[in-house]
């Protein structure tokens, strides 16, 4: 796995498709982020039920909303939002929960790098992680550590620290 080129990271994209407190958890990660690379645009693409939660939020500069449960329900639907966000030209995308759709989503985009969990094989939710260009391995499930700090691993590859 070679090194990401961080110089080139201007538009971060971060993902987290799940329940509201979950990505209350995952909202440390955006100050992280834009500590270490103010000048990049930071993007977030949650639902549409957990939209309030970021939206306002003063180190995001751009609220992504994915409706799994409405207009993109669909397969079809979601192949399409993924083709609308490559006019984004994000650089790197970070995953912060393993699903096959985001997964999707990010490849047909076209986004370079694309960070996120390997899941459990038993555990067909993520499995389509081989489209990732780097791979943490997912180890939430064995509670030794706190979500938020889970969440923090995956940003070692684009060299930002846990706070």
């Amino acid at each position: 796995m070679q090194p990401i080129d961080c110089s080139k990271m201007k538009r971060i994209l971060v993902t987290r498709a799940d329940r509201i407190g979950d990505v209350v958890l995952s909202t440390p990660v955006f100050s992280a982020i834009k500590s270490r690379y103010p000048r990049s645009h930071l993007a977030v693409l949650v639902l549409k039920e957990t939209e309030p939660v970021v939206r306002g939020n003063p180190w995001v500069d751009q609220v992504i909303i994915y409706d799994k449960k409405g207009c993109h329900r669909s397969w079809w639907r979601t192949f399409l939002f993924g083709l609308s966000l490559r006019k984004e030209h994000f650089d790197v995308v970070i995953h912060l929960h393993a699903t096959n759709r985001v997964n999707v989503i990010s490849w047909i985009a076209k986004i370079p790098v694309r960070i996120g969990y390997r899941v459990r094989p038993e555990d067909r939710h993520g499995s389509l992680y081989r489209l990732l260009t780097y791979v943490v391995e997912e180890k939430k499930w064995q509670g030794k550590r706190h979500e938020a700090d889970y969440n923090f691993d995956l940003l070692t590859f684009i060299d930002v620290p846990a706070p």
